[in-house]
């Protein structure tokens, strides 16, 4: 599941867990543009509850650290 989640394209079929959770992942990292069909009050609410703690913060400064030293491969995690 790890190793899956930070795929671009589908990981799995939709209800495994592998694909529930990439979307997931998705709908956080983009502050809920996309949705998989969820409503955008439902994000608000889920986003109200968890709050991200400094986490979208934290992946900034990494991803422009990152940017710096390696400006070919600024996000090597993504996969297709």
């Amino acid at each position: 599941m790890i190793d899956q989640h930070h795929k671009l394209r589908a990981a799995a079929d939709p209800h495994s867990p592998v694909e529930i959770f990439r979307r997931a992942d998705t709908i956080d990292v983009l502050f809920g543009v996309r949705r998989f069909g969820m409503s955008m009050a439902d994000y608000r609410r889920i986003a109200s509850t968890y709050p991200d703690a400094g986490f979208h913060v934290r992946l900034v400064t990494l991803t422009a650290g990152r940017v710096r030293t390696n400006p070919l491969s600024p996000l090597p995690m993504f996969k297709w």
